[in-house]
């Protein structure tokens, strides 16, 4: 259908150009030239809906990774019980950084850092930048690839400007306030993965999560997994043990 409609358009371009008439080729061409950009317009929006319908109609395969409004409110609970507070500004930031409670996102021979992150926002707390390194051998050993790391520590504010750039961005405040904001949640991409890898990955958070020691959801809108570390991770960090291939 589109193809027939591309020709016909192409022919009322040619048809406009052996028109006797000056004033009638000049509207046959205005004619073609709205047909053609309302046509880009629906084209647009029916790719958009295509895009909607496939993200909608992907679904987590495990129910411990389905992201959920009561996700948020745990990870919010569990970030109360653990006594973090939620980064406001980079004046805060700066702060953790120099005291030590902030450790910079790992980039090494297991784990590779997405360079598009700021420089601000390359931070997470002790524990999580255990977990990255610890599940980055583990995911090296098995694949001899490293997963690359896309987000770490925000603020309010940045998540402020996250949330009108991307409505399914958690909000900022409240019990469904993003785990970013305290430093232990990080995002790891599924991009670049293959299923095989993505299938190790789903099943190491679910054997983590199960054992107490995260809270991580698999995004299918931006794709990646999302985990919330929790302290206690940061004590007894021995991933190896709930591995299972």
């Amino acid at each position: 259908m589109q193809s027939f409609i591309f020709r016909f358009l192409c022919f009322l371009s040619f048809y406009a150009t052996i028109l006797p008439d000056l004033g009638a080729r000049m509207l046959m061409r205005r004619i073609v030239l709205v047909a053609a950009i309302f046509l880009a317009l629906i084209y647009s929006v029916e790719a958009k809906i295509r895009r909607q319908k496939k993200i909608s109609g992907a679904r987590c395969v495990h129910a411990l990774l389905c992201g959920s409004e009561e996700s948020l409110k745990r990870q919010n609970k569990i970030a109360d019980e653990e006594g973090l507070w939620r980064f406001q500004n980079e004046y805060d930031l700066a702060i953790a950084k120099v005291n030590g409670l902030l450790f910079v996102l790992p980039s090494n021979a297991h784990v590779e850092l997405d360079e598009r992150l700021p420089v601000a926002y390359r931070w997470c707390r002790p524990w999580a930048y255990d977990f990255l390194n610890d599940t980055g051998k583990l995911y090296f050993e098995k694949f001899k690839m490293r997963f690359q790391v896309n987000s770490g520590v925000r603020t309010v504010k940045y998540q402020k400007v996250l949330r009108k750039r991307n409505r399914n961005a958690a909000p900022a405040k409240g019990e469904k306030a993003s785990s970013h904001l305290t430093g232990s949640a990080v995002d790891i991409t599924k991009k670049g993965m293959t299923p095989e890898q993505i299938k190790w990955m789903r099943n190491f958070l679910v054997a983590i999560e199960e054992n107490g020691f995260v809270d991580a959801t698999e995004e299918f809108n931006q794709s990646v997994f999302h985990i919330m570390v929790f302290r206690k991770y940061g004590e007894t960090h021995h991933p190896e043990w709930y591995l299972s291939d």
